[in-house]
């Protein structure tokens, strides 16, 4: 599908969401507005990385959908809609945005890096919202390990040297 017919298939699709609203048929509420806009743009972001390889839409298009996931996942009461893990979750889809970047380019090793940093600091944000572990130990194992994060980084630096780098400059 080019791109103008998809632009239309959104527009045809965004154009009916606003005329069952206009005649009171369908009314979407500001979340069902952010998880609609967080999934289409989303898949408008893939899409485009799918269709030109050299275009940079993996990190926000995984991101955005995985947000929008998560909003969707929060309206269904199966995840609070909280701000502790608001941001536990956009770290955690952050995360998965870096990995899957570099599943798709392993060129770049600091995407992986960062996705595992993301996913480790959404992942202890959600491990204290759940009291699996208490603020006290989690300040604990910060306080006691914060420098395997440089180890991280210097590995990365390292490992960055040795994946193949694309010839055509992208």
């Amino acid at each position: 599908m080019n791109g103008s017919r998809f632009s239309g298939i959104v527009l045809i699709i965004i154009g009916f969401i606003l005329l069952l609203n206009q005649f009171n048929i369908y009314n979407p509420a500001r979340i069902d507005a952010a998880i609609f806009i967080c999934l289409l743009a989303g898949i408008i972001f893939l899409r485009k990385s799918l269709i030109q390889p050299g275009h940079n839409g993996i990190i926000p298009g995984v991101f955005l959908i995985f947000t929008g996931l998560w909003l969707f996942a929060s309206k269904l009461d199966y995840i609070p809609l909280d701000d502790a893990i608001g941001i536990g979750m956009l770290f955690c889809a952050l995360s998965a945005a870096l990995i899957v970047s570099f599943i798709f380019r392993p060129q770049k090793a600091f995407h992986l890096l960062f996705g595992l940093l993301a996913g480790t600091f959404g992942g202890l944000i959600l491990i204290t919202y759940y009291r699996y572990i208490t603020i006290w130990k989690l300040e604990y194992i910060i306080e006691t390990y914060w420098p395997v994060v440089l180890i991280l980084f210097g590995i990365a630096l390292l490992a960055d040297k040795y994946f193949p780098k694309p010839k055509n400059g992208h």
